[in-house]
């Protein structure tokens, strides 16, 4: 909980003092949709937010110091990353070297936990229902906790705050695409956002139920075997940018382009 405030503070201080944002995913599924929805809550708050999805074919995975420069050059202060990092010691160091503070996301095991704002399930004790969430449950457990606090400091007192029960839907499909055990918050999230299916909120849901002509009642084998192949295969063709964009779109004949 208290590393949760800590970076809750973090992020507040950048959307106040208007710093630049850099959010870094793995480019899997889960690290796509984390990144996806971290991203688009963040431009509700403020439009100093970059993203970067490397290519795991072409980088490998981790959290690779060699991007720094290109964060630094842009001029941003904070870097959170998606479901990746958890063993990222260097770089984080190298980036603190550069005045960047780090907020690592992740729910993999923890070898070494890098000297910076860590939140990762696998912190907490394994009864937590926080213990097996996968990278984008991780960040919608951050999303749930900044949202609260700015609504506690008068943050949306002439708007409304955004609504994120619409992000379960696609936070759900990234939890089954990890294999994570349904327990916990994960059963939450899977109950919550195999139900919004239904009705999808994001084009990029709708589009993929349509393309594969899925009828409801949907089944989990529908989403294991239809829908998650196609937002894990760009990732590992070494083009996960395309699957943020398809996520992002809200133009359907694009958006079928994307698919």
């Amino acid at each position: 909980i208290g590393i949760i405030v800590y970076s809750v503070l973090r992020i507040f201080k950048a959307i106040k003092f208007g710093e630049k944002i850099g959010i870094y995913g793995d480019s899997d599924a889960d690290g796509i949709i984390g990144t996806f929805i971290l991203y688009d809550f963040l431009k509700f708050f403020t439009p100093h937010v970059e993203w970067l999805i490397p290519s795991k074919e072409a980088e490998g995975y981790g959290f690779h110091a060699k991007f720094l420069p290109y964060f630094k050059a842009k001029g941003i202060n904070l870097i959170i990353t998606v479901d990746v990092g958890i063993s990222a010691y260097h770089t984080v160091n190298n980036a603190k070297a550069l005045n960047i503070d780090v907020i690592i996301t992740d729910h993999h095991e923890i070898i070494i936990k890098p000297e910076t704002i860590t939140i990762n399930g696998k912190l907490t004790p394994h009864s937590s229902p926080f213990y097996y969430l996968c990278g984008a449950g991780v960040v919608f457990a951050l999303m749930r906790a900044l949202r609260s606090y700015l609504l506690s400091q008068g943050f949306f007192v002439d708007k409304d705050p955004p609504f994120l029960r619409k992000y379960l839907e696609l936070v759900s499909l990234a939890t089954l695409a990890d294999m994570v055990p349904l327990i916990g918050e994960n059963r939450l999230i899977t109950f919550f956002g195999f139900r919004d299916l239904v009705n999808p909120f994001f084009l990029c849901t709708k589009v993929l139920l349509e393309k594969e002509n899925l009828k409801y009642p949907l089944s989990e084998e529908d989403l294991y075997y239809k829908i998650i192949p196609k937002l894990n295969s760009a990732g590992r063709l070494g083009k996960p940018d395309l699957v943020f964009e398809f996520l992002s779109s809200f133009d359907k004949a694009l958006s079928l382009i994307h698919i």
